[in-house]
């Protein structure tokens, strides 16, 4: 815990439960946490059957408030620690986020990477929005009947195909999104743990059928979750890596 009254609190709830020698509250940011249980580790040794290791980290927020000098201490200390088959959960920031403009965007340069096979720009741009029509339609709350949406989507039908190629389907800095997620835990031997049926990733939502049709289209489990994430105007996501 970072702040020192939380961590006050934390240590004190472990006294009354009787826990006092059975864990151990670290002040401070995360690297500090990863160096006290590395130097446990290492006061064991790392050869040791019972060096500190876990079975479960979960990481509830603030990874993406993290420097990445603390993120990738983390990545180690998970690379180090975590036991095979262990789990690390965690809840981090999707892309697009919570501006519609920006979900939009990502929506639209997803439908055209899709249409890469069209080589006419004007067929390439008009398959673009009427994909994309279909998704922001079929959402709960995504940007069905918004203004903006309505607004935008007529301004873009309006554009001469090579202008909209500039505008909407030129390469952006990528998003953290789902795959470059993976990637970037990958140096610690996790895993994401996706579903092989798409379905799944939404089963736990409000999902009308045709939504559910929709993420059943995407064979990648990864462009499913971005789907899910988009029509959701989901925010956040919580995932789970294994160690295989």
């Amino acid at each position: 815990a970072e702040d020192p009254a939380e961590a006050a609190h934390a240590a004190a709830l472990l006294a009354e439960a009787g826990l006092e020698g059975a864990a151990e509250v670290v002040a401070g940011p995360p690297s500090r946490l990863a160096a006290r249980l590395d130097a446990l580790g290492d006061a064991q040794g790392d050869a040791r059957p019972d060096a500190a290791e876990f079975d479960l980290a979960v990481m509830p927020w603030g990874w993406d408030l993290l420097p990445e000098a603390e993120r990738a201490a983390l990545i180690g200390l998970l690379a180090r620690r975590l036991a095979r088959g262990g789990g690390f959960m965690l809840t981090r920031s999707v892309a697009p986020g919570a501006l519609s403009v920006g979900a939009l965007r990502q929506l639209t340069l997803n439908r055209w990477d899709a249409a890469a096979d069209i080589a006419d720009p004007a067929a390439r741009m008009a398959r673009t929005l009427e994909e994309a029509e279909r998704v922001t339609l079929l959402s709960h709350r995504f940007m069905r009947g918004a203004v903006d949406w309505a607004q935008s989507r007529d301004e873009m039908r309006r554009l001469p195909p090579r202008v909209f190629a500039r505008i909407w389907g030129a390469p952006r800095p990528a998003p953290q999104d789902s795959r470059s997620f993976a990637a970037a835990l990958a140096p610690a031997g996790l895993v994401a743990w996706t579903p092989a049926d798409p379905l799944r990733l939404a089963r736990s939502f409000d999902m009308t059928e045709a939504q559910q049709a929709e993420i059943d289209r995407c064979a990648d489990p990864f462009e499913a979750a971005e789907v899910a994430d988009l029509m959701l105007m989901r925010q956040t996501r919580s995932d789970l890596f294994l160690k295989a």
